[in-house]
């Protein structure tokens, strides 16, 4: 005999039945059918959408493109003819067209002006192109990671420090404005992965104190007299160093201290300084040649 039973159930309910087999849900077929008819119904207005906002994106980047153009004061306008400079304003456009983020189109736009300053530079035009294409692959946040790690593991050094006081000077103007980063790995990885960087740990994970005294020894007088020099050299940076916390943190917790940026990487940070700071990061041209 087969047992029979029944359910009585209230409206956005399911039943279930005793079964070998119970589906719950949309099969393929069902899914498939649900999801061209939204789109055959949806997709002229979606592309009509689409189509003004890009339109609108393009034109905010190419407002931006001729105020930086126009900010020269000379360039060769057969430049604006070649093929090659052609491509780097197509995929400028392209990538613009997609994205409304004001400041990725202040980063395209400049992209572009550098790219028409060194167009007989092959090295410069190489990278810029590079740039170009790259850019939209990272993130703000891994610009700030970038940016924040070059500038207090490399480039700290040009500011030749004499005491504490210059240091901490150097931290107001070049390092803090890049401070709020948020720190994961991936965003590291992702920053190799895009081809701005590298990670060069090396053996051991240096201290804060040993990378400052590598660089200003002057800021750690006769620390060799001290039985327990790093206990000194921890004391002297805690007592003098401004937002010593952070800094104590991030050579600790994290691997900034081993990201070394590429020649787009370097590029990259050149020009989010810039656009962040209102002036050129100084040195920065010398890499460049």
């Amino acid at each position: 005999m087969i047992k029979r039973s029944s359910q009585e159930s209230g409206s956005n309910s399911i039943n279930i039945q005793q079964s070998q087999n119970v589906n719950i849900g949309l099969s393929y077929t069902e899914s498939k059918e649900l999801f061209s008819d939204l789109f055959e119904k949806n997709f002229p207005h979606f592309r009509k959408i689409a189509q003004e906002e890009a339109e609108k994106n393009i034109e905010k980047l190419s407002a931006k493109f001729a105020d930086k153009v126009n900010g020269l004061k000379s360039f060769d306008s057969k430049i604006l003819e070649t093929p090659d400079f052609h491509f780097n304003l197509y995929k400028s456009i392209e990538i613009g067209a997609r994205n409304g983020n004001e400041e990725l189109h202040l980063f395209l736009a400049t992209l572009l002006v550098k790219r028409i300053q060194f167009d007989k530079n092959d090295t410069k035009r190489v990278i810029l192109n590079e740039s170009i294409t790259t850019i939209e692959k990272v993130s703000i946040n891994q610009l700030k990671i970038l940016t924040f790690s070059f500038l207090f593991f490399i480039y700290f050094k040009v500011s030749q420090s004499k005491n504490w006081q210059d240091f901490n000077e150097y931290i107001e103007e070049y390092i803090e404005p890049f401070m709020d980063y948020d720190y994961r790995l991936i965003d590291v990885q992702h920053l190799i992965y895009s081809n701005c960087s590298t990670m060069e740990l090396g053996l051991g994970t240096p201290s804060l104190s040993q990378i400052l005294k590598s660089a200003f020894p002057v800021l750690y007088p006769d620390f060799r007299k001290y039985s327990d020099e790093q206990k000194y050299m921890d004391e002297i940076t805690r007592n003098n160093l401004k937002d010593h916390e952070f800094f104590f943190d991030m050579v600790d917790k994290t691997r900034l201290y081993g990201v070394s940026p590429t020649s787009v990487g370097f590029m990259l940070i050149s020009l989010y300084f810039e656009i962040n700071k209102g002036y050129k990061l100084p040195h920065m041209d010398e890499l460049f040649g």
